[in-house]
């Protein structure tokens, strides 16, 4: 009898220690499931903030506020530009933004093409504060999308850099260098075809895309006592871009049945979706519009062969930049492939 009651005992706390372990198991869920809405709102917060920051940068472009110069003064773009007001040559204004100096906040670079040469400048946000550096073509060659970059002095002087940023202060680091013959890597002596092999495999990084922002620099506009007033107004105007299905009208090669067959690009509540269905080629992503400039970025897609057919889904880095006019779209470059021609795509909805 004794046994009996013992064992009913034990049947009950080993239910009792089941019940506790469950209700563990449900604590930890609930915290789990915060722990991820916390994260979530986290990266939403700051990819807010970075949207605030790279919209600062482009006000700098349209001459809306001032940005903090080499020399600690406040200046506006065109004060800028009047430097390269002389030159010989029709002056294009490019920008691209990325994390240059890799500390997880974007930075914007202005390059300035002139006197068929090339200038920069770049522009950093500190606490809502935007400070500019300059720099020249042959000093911030190959810009990769690691914030890498290659400068010359000569035909036996180049290297490889990267910045970072401290408020009005651009502090550069040389990642591997040739002076005079002489070859360091990470500040260490090494031999010629050692530093050769670093700056092949430094060519192999992808390089950023700068997006034209005015084809032609109109000189005779004055800005500098109205900030309000953009130098030129038809570059920069806001798009009424729509979302909805894009077919694809011009393909960019011709030569087989493929080439533009079905091929769409969905643009919804911000993301964007890429459909090619003769081969049934996918890609998706996300995408921005700045002025009449559309900015996709594709981030996972499949691959596709004539033999396997579809392979499974990749990740991606792909992007690609259209000029937005009306209800049409047309490509003006693409990572995805070097030699491609501006305008030879267009899409239309």
């Amino acid at each position: 009898m004794k046994k009996k009651i013992l064992n009913g005992m034990l049947v009950v706390i080993m239910l009792f220690e089941t019940l506790l372990v469950l209700s563990g198991c449900g604590d930890n869920s609930k915290k789990e499931e915060k722990s991820v809405n916390t994260v979530n709102e986290q990266i939403e917060d700051k990819n807010e903030q970075q949207e605030n920051v790279d919209e600062l940068y482009l006000k700098v472009l349209k001459n809306e506020i001032k940005y903090i110069n080499e020399n600690n003064k406040e200046t506006l773009f065109s004060e800028y530009m009047e430097n390269y007001k002389d030159s010989t040559s029709d002056t294009t204004v490019k920008y691209t933004i990325f994390d240059f100096d890799n500390d997880s906040e974007n930075e914007m670079i202005i390059m300035i093409e002139s006197f068929n040469d090339g200038f920069y400048l770049i522009l950093n946000n500190e606490d809502s504060t935007i400070y500019g550096f300059e720099d020249v073509y042959r000093g911030m060659k190959s810009i990769k999308k690691d914030g890498s970059y290659s400068a010359s002095g000569g035909a036996d002087t180049n290297g490889i850099l990267k910045d970072k940023f401290e408020k009005n202060k651009r502090i550069t680091e040389t990642l591997a260098e040739m002076d005079m013959g002489e070859c360091k890597i990470a500040g260490k002596s090494v031999s010629e075809s050692e530093y050769l092999k670093y700056f092949e495999e430094f060519d192999k990084k992808e390089n950023v895309t700068f997006i034209t922002y005015i084809e032609k620099y109109d000189f005779s506009t004055k800005n500098s006592n109205n900030p309000s007033k953009t130098t030129n107004t038809e570059n920069v105007t806001q798009s009424s871009f729509k979302e909805g299905v894009y077919k694809m009208t011009k393909p960019s090669l011709v030569g087989t049945e493929a080439e533009g067959y079905d091929t769409t690009i969905t643009f919804s509540n911000g993301n964007v979706s890429f459909l090619e269905s003769y081969w049934g080629r996918k890609k998706s992503g996300t995408y921005s519009i700045q002025g009449d400039t559309l900015i996709i970025k594709y981030t996972s897609g499949n691959e596709v062969n004539s033999i396997e057919g579809d392979t499974g889904t990749v990740t991606l880095d792909e992007t690609e930049v259209y000029k937005i006019d009306g209800n049409k779209i047309t490509m003006q470059s693409t990572t995805a492939d070097s030699y491609y021609k501006a305008g030879s795509t267009v899409y239309e909805l």
